[in-house]
Formats: structure tokens, sequence, C-alpha cells
């Protein structure tokens, strides 16, 4: 019987579809189950998934290619394989079990496997704990630090308007919107942060500097409109 269940980690999953329209995370979440299912997809079947002619560019951007032309999406296959290895681990520890208890024991063995199973998946738990990966490892972790440093930044009025006072015309939050999305929230940017020797990423810092790359420049109003906003002479 095939295992129905892979882990489903929720805010990667967000953070991953964040640029998706409502139908394209759908048919993304429908490619996903089937892969979770089969492993692969041949391009004609995610085709028929996606009701397309055409594999949409946004799940296609997710999707690998193996050896044999069949698609599959990293982070799935890997908690598949886990999740197979898990499972069949438990499988072989119940087998040994019961060929050394009698029938008449059954019940009570019963009680001792759910036990040994509990302390077998906080076991677990610990060990992935301990593995967990750093942005450096993992692009998906380098984009949920990526958003979280772009949205403390957007949210401080007090560090835009400085900003903003010291680069006049412009257009500050623009700007830093397309530093994100054209490039740090992109696999091209990790690996450009990897590129660096540092240990922990400095997002206020990398910000600040990304601005002056990515200038957007306001109109007159929308300049005069900023300026009295934030008070700038």
């Amino acid at each position: 019987m095939k295992d129905p269940a892979v882990l489903f980690y929720f805010q990667d999953f967000l953070v991953g579809t964040e640029f998706m329209t409502d139908e394209e995370v759908g048919k993304y979440t429908r490619v996903l189950c089937h892969l979770a299912d089969k492993g692969v997809l041949s391009k004609l079947q995610i085709l028929r998934i996606c009701k397309t002619s055409i594999i949409p560019e946004a799940i296609n951007e997710k999707l690998l290619i193996d050896e044999t032309g069949n698609y599959y999406q990293k982070r799935m296959r890997e908690e598949r394989e886990k999740r197979i290895n898990y499972s069949e681990s438990r499988r072989v520890n119940r087998t040994k079990t019961n060929n050394k208890i009698c029938k008449t024991h059954d019940k009570r063995m019963e009680n001792e496997d759910e036990d040994e199973n509990i302390n077998e998946d906080i076991s677990i738990n610990i060990n992935e704990k301990k593995k967990k990966n750093t942005w450096r490892d993992d692009f998906q972790t380098y984009l949920t630090e990526c958003k979280q440093g772009y949205k403390e930044f957007m949210e401080d009025e007090e560090l835009l308007k400085t900003q903003q006072r010291l680069n006049p015309g412009i257009n500050i939050k623009l700007s830093i919107e397309k530093g994100y999305i054209n490039f740090w929230s992109i696999e091209a940017g990790w690996k450009h942060k990897k590129a660096s020797r540092s240990k922990n990423m400095d997002w206020k810092a990398t910000i600040i500097n990304s601005i002056g790359i990515n200038k957007v420049y306001y109109t007159k109003e929308e300049k005069e409109n900023v300026f009295a906003k934030y008070g700038i002479k």
C-alpha cells in the first residue's frame, strides 16, 4: 500500500507561490499532489493536469527535468524519499517485534509498538531539527529570510524617510521593490549571497545598497507629494 502522506511545509509553500495567480497556485498544487504520488511526471501529464497547451511559466520554473526527460520538484522529491524510508523502517521494526512475541501477548505488544513508534517519531523530529537547513543550503530558507528582511524594511517609516532624504528624486519604495522582485527573491540573488563569505545576511545594508542600483525616479508631482508626506525640504 502506498503511503498517502508527505510532510507539507506551509510557510515555504506560501513564500514559493507568493507571485503566482490563484489559478497558477491551484494548478501547481495539483502537480505537487501527483508528484507526491508518482515521483515524476511527463510533460504530457503536466499539460493534462494544468489543462493547457504549454506548461505555465510560473510552474515550469519550479520544476526540474531528470535524465529521462521527466519532471520533478526538488523539495517534494526529498520529502517523498524521506517518507518512504521512514515508513519502511517502521514496517521492518514492527515485523521484527511481531516475530519475537506470541499471539497471547499481541495486545500488550501493540501498546509497546505504539510507545516505540512515538519515541521513534520524537527521535526523527529531533534529528530533523539538528539537520535544519541554513540559508546557504536551501533556497526556500534563504527566500523566507529575504522576504522577512524586505517586509521589515518596507514597514519602517523612519528608515524609509531617512533614505528618501538621502536620495532626493528617487522613488525609494519602488526602487527597493524592483531590486527585491528582479534579483534578491530569485535564485540569482541567492547564488550571489552564497558567493560571499558572510554567515549572516544583513538585509538592511543589502537593501540600502540596492537602492542606487535599482533607481526608479519620481515624476515632479510625485516627488512633491512624497516630500510633503515626510516633511522633507
